[in-house]
């Protein structure tokens, strides 16, 4: 797309026919058209996807997930299921709750949110 875009502002440039004013408008339409293409690109491309932690178990009670972030636990403790996560010796509470799928999920929101807020999109700083 940019290499069309160099070879059809080098013709409107090398074409000693058109006058300056209409190599100006010219210049200014196919940027636009670019520009407008460019942006039309970018938003049909899918959002990158997260991928999702893979879990192991020790025993029946205790399931752990290696990432970038740390490693995430999910352990039952007298009926309850906590999410945690262990990063550089601290250990953060993530969610606590009766449920194991949803102690585990609490811990694949949490994965994601800390990958996706390193994320940029072209342009920002």
């Amino acid at each position: 797309m940019e290499a069309a875009f160099i070879a059809d502002l080098a013709d409107i440039i090398e074409d000693e026919d058109r006058t300056p004013e209409k190599r100006a408008h010219e210049i200014v339409t196919l940027s636009v058209k670019w520009g407008i293409d460019q942006v039309n690109t970018r938003a049909a491309l899918p959002a990158p996807a997260v991928k999702p932690l893979v879990w192991q178990n020790f025993d029946a009670w205790t399931f752990w997930a290696e990432s970038l972030c740390g490693t995430y636990y999910v352990t039952e403790r007298n009926g309850t299921w906590i999410a945690e996560l262990k990063s550089q010796g601290s250990v953060r509470i993530i969610y606590e709750i009766d449920d194991f799928d949803t102690a585990k999920a609490a811990a694949q929101a949490d994965y994601e949110a800390r990958i996706r807020s390193a994320l940029t999109t072209e342009g920002e700083g």
